[in-house]
């Protein structure tokens, strides 16, 4: 999410600050990218992959 942000600040700079106008917009674009590539994650690492493996991985006890 950092580095959409970062993006997003960079695209102002480069678009919005030479004409002074639409201030918010390039970084809004990027931070919503960065929301969507977030959003689909649960289906990806659906509920069962997460306490049969990752969570003992990381010293997580699953609930059974």
């Amino acid at each position: 999410m950092a580095g959409f942000a970062l993006s997003g600040l960079l695209h102002e700079m480069a678009i919005s600050v030479p004409v002074r106008a639409g201030f918010g917009l390039p970084l809004l674009y990027f931070l919503m990218h960065g929301a969507l590539v977030l959003a689909p994650l649960p289906i990806h690492f659906h509920q069962p992959f997460l306490p049969g493996l990752i969570w003992p991985l990381i010293g997580i006890p699953p609930n059974r």
